[in-house]
């Protein structure tokens, strides 16, 4: 490297040719070096450190953390251009060129820009072939079959079946089976006539017409790069754009069918129709259809893939097993009028007739906010209260209605306040847990209920508590009231509930305040409940104290199998009590403590306490400060556990399989 790369004289406009020849990794050392001693010139007091070494320093430089706080806030403009740091101290401005090699030479295909989080592509294809990708994973599929045996049949069953779940047989299975190995989606269409397809006046008829209308279109339509080409203007056949020749005449099955859905509203001819003309008809039917009339009269799926696709674009949840898209828009719907509807024109009471209707179709139900209460617009001016009150809408009579959720997710707050933002939008009134309570009790289906990120306080989670245990039934499985303020008193109201609900799998108390007391309920509460097999108490103030209500109760039962106590202020007493908790319990296989202090003492006792347990197969100490050694002796006997279970139920199978075999023989020999 030449002096006069690092001279201090030379400007940055001076360095660009010498800055094109160097590696990408010498400019950024340059300008990293470059920065740092502009920091430290800006620093006013600045006292010299003592002789420091990385590996074995128990004191460090008191000015550190000043001088990273000013790396983070300060820009430099370098070699590499800008250079900004966000909070975590990543270059948070940058943009990037990419390129492609290709005959012709090197070309520039992409420009991505950080500040904007775009990426702008500029590389031209030779060919275009709408929607053709060879991946798969994602994509939701159309698949006609016909009702032919053993291939594809309707299911004998009592139950009352929809969409994908209706049908069984050899290709049925075998779609199922694509589907998980390539990750795709896919919608089952029935051809009633079971006709393959026939030519008749240039037009295909059965399954193959279905497919070509569909989406052939697509995939063998001219590319945009065609019709540009100049030799197109003087083109009178334009035979491979079905666009055309608009003018051409219709036929009168065409007309019948478009007539049909101009007045659907009026006249809803669906079932009538043989199967090719109904789905020409859902796949121009309006998607504005008024949903009192489309639920009751539109079970197929490609006219509800239109609409999801249409209004909300994305699935942004996982789906559940057996979904269909009309389930999907329904909940998506629904949860639009939650998080619309206004506390002050009480807009829930209005709700009944629609939410009838999508009950049978609402298993999920995620609200993301909750509108808090304004002044009507009718409301005169001297009548408005000086303090708004912070009631929500009454869940009650909506879940009266929707009493088939088995998921529910519920934040209180508002998520685009605007102009409009006031902290008393995110507060929760007594009023609102009250009748949260008594609405609960109406889901006598519900296995996970979720009310996160909320001002969900002590009075709250008490009324929700006393509200599952006044319910009739006892089908709860997961109950996460993360981020929230229930503290002690309110720890100690879950406890109750973990007792009297024995098949509660999954508890999730995250960051709320939980300490000694809390935790000592719900030590009292784990002797109780065999069935709990997820408990996850991170971010909260445990200590020694609040660990000790915990560990006690963990020593005595053998479960739950996954724990988490990640950042709960751990110091060395407590991190020794965990270790030998570990050492005594035959339940856990997944332990998180990380972001807590071990330090190397513990470090050791931690590494013998695993080497004794042969249950525990995944344990979580990062930011422990314990020893890379006594990380990688941890993790090699977590390693032979894993690999010792995967023996032992690999065994079970095998004899689970012999006795089946057995089973079986002896049955038949009986006959």
């Amino acid at each position: 490297m030449s002096q006069k790369l690092f001279s201090e004289v030379d400007p940055i406009d001076e360095l660009v040719q010498i800055a094109s020849k160097l590696e990408t990794e010498t400019a950024l050392i340059y300008d990293a070096v470059n920065m740092f001693s502009e920091i430290l010139n800006k620093m006013t007091i600045l006292e010299p450190p003592d002789t420091l070494d990385c590996q074995q320093a128990t004191n460090g430089w008191p000015l550190g953390y000043t001088l990273v706080n000013l790396l983070k806030t300060s820009s430099y403009r370098g070699l590499t251009g800008l250079i900004e740091f966000n909070n975590e101290g990543h270059r948070s401005t940058f943009d990037l060129q990419v390129y492609e090699i290709k005959e012709g030479g090197i070309i520039n295909i992409a420009a991505y820009n950080s500040s904007k989080a775009e990426l702008k592509v500029t590389r031209v294809e030779d060919y275009s072939y709408p929607n053709v990708t060879g991946d798969m994973r994602n994509q939701t599929f159309t698949v006609i079959i016909s009702l032919t045996e053993p291939y594809g049949m309707l299911k004998e069953t009592p139950e009352n079946l929809e969409g994908n779940q209706m049908y069984e047989g050899f290709a049925i299975d075998l779609i199922h089976e694509l589907s998980l190995l390539e990750g795709f989606n896919y919608t089952f269409i029935v051809q009633l006539d079971g006709s393959n397809g026939n030519k008749v006046d240039n037009h295909w008829t059965g399954m193959i017409g279905a497919v070509i209308d569909g989406n052939a279109i697509e995939a063998y339509g001219p590319s945009s790069e065609t019709t540009e080409l100049i030799s197109e203007a003087a083109r009178r056949i334009l035979a491979e754009d079905f666009k055309w020749d608009k003018q051409r005449c219709p036929s009168l099955q065409e007309l019948c069918l478009r007539a049909l859905a101009k007045h659907f509203k009026k006249t809803p001819l669906l079932k009538q129709l043989p199967c090719q003309n109904r789905i020409f008809l859902l796949d121009i039917l309006s998607l504005q259809l008024p949903l009192e009339l489309t639920i009751p009269v539109i079970h197929e799926e490609r006219y509800w893939e239109r609409r999801y696709t249409k209004v909300f674009k994305y699935t942004l949840r996982r789906k559940p097993e057996g979904w269909t898209w009309k389930g999907l828009y329904l909940e998506r719907h629904c949860q639009q009028l939650m998080e619309q509807a206004q506390p002050q024109y009480n807009d829930e009471e209005a709700m009944d007739e629609i939410l009838t209707l999508c009950s049978p179709y609402v298993s999920r139900l995620f609200i993301e906010q909750l509108q808090s209460w304004k002044p009507p617009l009718t409301m005169k001016k001297e009548d408005i209260p000086e303090v708004w009150p912070i009631d929500h809408i009454n869940l009650l009579p909506v879940f009266k209605k929707l009493n088939k959720i088995q998921e529910l997710d519920i934040i209180f707050g508002v998520k685009n306040a605007g102009e409009d933002f006031r902290f008393e939008m995110f507060k929760l009134s007594l009023q609102d847990g009250q009748r949260l309570g008594k609405a609960v009790q109406e889901l006598p289906k519900i296995q996970s209920l979720r009310i996160h990120r909320s001002s969900l306080e002590f009075e709250h989670c008490q009324a929700l508590v006393q509200g599952l245990v006044n319910s009739k039934w006892s089908s709860l499985v997961e109950l996460d009231l993360s981020h929230c303020l229930i503290g002690n008193p309110g720890a100690l109201c879950v406890a109750f509930l973990l007792q009297k609900f024995p098949g509660l799998k999954i508890l999730n108390l995250t960051n709320n305040g939980i300490g000694k007391i809390g935790t000592e309920g719900l030590g009292f509460a784990l002797l109780q409940n065999p069935g709990l097999q997820d408990l996850n108490l991170r971010l909260n103030p445990l200590g020694i104290d609040g660990t000790m209500g915990i560990l006690s109760a963990l020593v005595r039962i053998s479960w739950p199998q996954r724990l988490s106590m990640a950042a709960c202020m751990f110091d060395e007493d407590t991190a020794l009590k965990v270790a030998q908790m570990i050492k005594l319990n035959d339940a856990l296989e997944r332990l998180d403590v990380s972001a807590n202090y071990f330090g190397e003492a513990v470090g050791e006792a931690l590494v013998d306490a695993v080497e004794s347990n042969s249950t525990i197969q995944w344990l979580d100490v990062r930011e422990t400060d314990i020893s890379p050694q006594q990380k990688e002796q941890v993790e090699e006997c977590l390693l032979r556990n894993r690999e010792e279970a995967l023996k032992r139920k690999q065994a079970e199978m095998e004899g689970n399989n012999q006795e089946q075999e057995a089973e079986t023989f002896t049955f038949e020999y009986e006959q």
